[in-house]
């Protein structure tokens, strides 16, 4: 929603308001407090999303906890953030909703600037800005002005730091026991980088345990990489939760050379039940619907009986493999494709090897001072050369320790 409100140019004024016309705060520095800003950009924003055929809408309350807004001198306004936040989102879904489609509204809970389990001192491990029980303060402030606002959905979002999310969890769950109710509750990390980790350490395998006593309707990753970047993990944690996966990388610039006028990532990947983030919503959203009712449209028939036969092909083999052995097969693709796609993205950045001279083997290897093929993999840990006519195609233990079972 950012770059949608970007596109109205608001100056000082228009964030301040006569609200905050004489005070020290200042909300002109984020777009993260509707209370400060003019609500009716904001609704014509989500009805915008919900034209486009959006079925969830976000209350751009990402950082509307008590702790985000000390930093911009609103820290006493943030229930009313909330609260503000989810009466718009829910007064635009309501105008939209209909028994055949109904809309729901989603209460962004964001990381707060300040994290749980990393120092902010690189000279002092042990410091913390921030204790699990002010989060907790904060998460639980921000989840009743959500509730009371009207929120369906309260999305636990953006998290670089498994700390601040169970503190989150544990506000929410305190709201839910106050309240004598419960809401669903979907819960997405980020990956901050290749090394498939958040910021905190925890791979999405470890992320996912952390998280997953929550019960969350939906887990999944947000954020930082593009869809393309964002792949294996996603499909790793989608072989391990046992609920539904959702996933809004970060969609980029508009690519105009496309066939669907998005960056390649993005269309290609996500396809049109994708969130994607760009400023150009209602026109990447028709373009993706078309794209996909275009490459998507076939014989019914022919397709339900492709997939009959595929799912009798898939339940014969799992039969065959035996219980456990399809998902440890998913796995090992993962494993595959995740390394198969982190030597894509490093092979532009990795000089090129050169040759270098091998020694024989002996037993019909490479000849000494002989040159190692580029690309040719070792075979049987006896140099790279192909066998000659006459060759032993066995490495030598074996054969010894076949003779010797024959004998036997």
């Amino acid at each position: 929603m950012g770059t949608m409100i970007q596109r109205y140019r608001l100056g000082e004024a228009d964030f301040r308001g006569t609200r905050f016309a004489r005070t020290s705060a200042r909300p002109a520095r984020q777009q993260r407090a509707p209370a400060a800003h003019r609500p009716a950009h904001y609704r014509e924003i989500h009805e915008q999303y919900l034209a486009a055929g959006a079925d969830i809408i976000s209350t751009n309350t990402f950082g509307g906890t008590r702790t985000a807004q000390e930093d911009y001198g609103l820290a006493e306004f943030a229930y009313e953030m909330n609260l503000e936040a989810a009466k718009l989102a829910r007064a635009a879904a309501d105008r939209f909703s209909s028994a055949a489609k109904p809309r729901f509204v989603a209460g962004a809970m964001g990381p707060t600037p300040k994290t749980a389990s990393i120092s902010p001192d690189v000279n002092d491990p042990g410091a913390r800005n921030i204790t699990f029980d002010d989060l907790v303060l904060a998460y639980g402030e921000q989840a009743r002005g959500l509730l009371d606002g009207g929120a369906d959905i309260l999305l636990i979002e953006t998290i670089f730091d498994t700390l601040n999310a169970k503190a989150a969890i544990f506000a929410v769950e305190q709201e839910f026991e106050r309240r004598g109710a419960r809401w669903p509750v979907v819960i997405s990390g980020t990956v901050t980088d290749a090394s498939g980790r958040i910021l905190s350490g925890q791979t999405v395998e470890a992320f996912w345990h952390s998280v997953r006593h929550a019960k969350p309707l939906a887990v999944g990753l947000n954020c930082a990489l593009g869809a393309a970047l964002m792949r294996p993990y996603i499909e790793e944690l989608a072989t391990i939760a046992d609920t539904f996966v959702s996933v809004y990388p970060n969609a980029g610039l508009p690519n105009p050379m496309s066939e669907t006028r998005l960056r390649r990532d993005a269309g290609s990947h996500l396809g049109p039940a994708g969130r994607v983030r760009t400023g150009r919503l209602r026109q990447h959203r028709r373009r993706l619907l078309r794209h996909h009712a275009r490459t998507h449209r076939g014989d019914r028939h022919g397709d339900r009986r492709h997939r009959a036969a595929a799912g009798a092909s898939r339940g014969a083999a799992a039969e065959a493999v035996g219980p456990g052995g399809r998902d440890h097969r998913r796995r090992g693709v993962v494993r595959q494709r995740r390394r198969a796609d982190q030597r894509h993205r490093f092979e532009g950045l990795r000089p090129p090897r050169p040759e270098r001279p091998v020694r024989g083997s002996g037993r019909g290897g490479a000849p000494a001072g002989g040159k190692r093929r580029p690309g040719h993999r070792c075979e049987h840990g006896r140099g790279d050369a192909r066998l000659g006519r006459g060759d032993d195609p066995f490495p030598q233990p074996d054969r010894r320790r076949a003779g010797h079972r024959a004998r036997r």
